[in-house]
């Protein structure tokens, strides 16, 4: 098993459910959908009803919906298959799997504070004397 576990990758979904199948059989409709997630070797984590509410549009002929966010491990085949069985699952109206993005650990330069940035070599301005002749030159022409 621990062979297995070390090869599943973790995943998130979003689940609609019906809202009328979901309100009349709630143990029912969450144990198809771990039936359906757990079918291909994968692990629940946690599965959480959120609230039922009415979509911004009409989606397979439902106007209301009952979403649920699952965070799940799975081998990385089984999520294709798993999308093939939401999709035909007449309790789920539509569902959004991701996986989730390891953030890297940033780690800042402390400074004191009034301490300035080191000037650049070779003097404090970056510009050089052409340049700023340059600059002059064309501001004085303008002026004319």
């Amino acid at each position: 098993m621990a062979e297995t576990t070390a090869r599943l990758r973790k995943y998130e979904a979003m689940i609609i459910l019906d809202s009328a199948k979901a309100g009349t059989d709630w143990d029912g409709v969450v144990g198809r959908l771990r039936e359906l997630i757990e079918r291909e070797g994968s692990e629940i984590e946690s599965l959480e009803k959120w609230d039922e509410r009415r979509l911004a549009y009409e989606v397979k002929g439902h106007k209301r919906g009952t979403y649920v966010l699952v965070h799940f491990s799975a081998p990385p085949g089984a999520v294709t298959v798993m999308r093939r069985s939401f999709e035909l699952s007449e309790e789920i109206v539509r569902a959004l799997i991701l996986r989730p993005i390891a953030r890297k650990k940033r780690r800042f330069k402390v400074r004191e504070v009034g301490e300035r940035k080191a000037a650049p070599a070779g003097g404090t301005d970056e510009r050089t004397e052409e340049g700023a002749s340059k600059e002059a030159g064309e501001a004085s022409e303008g002026d004319e």
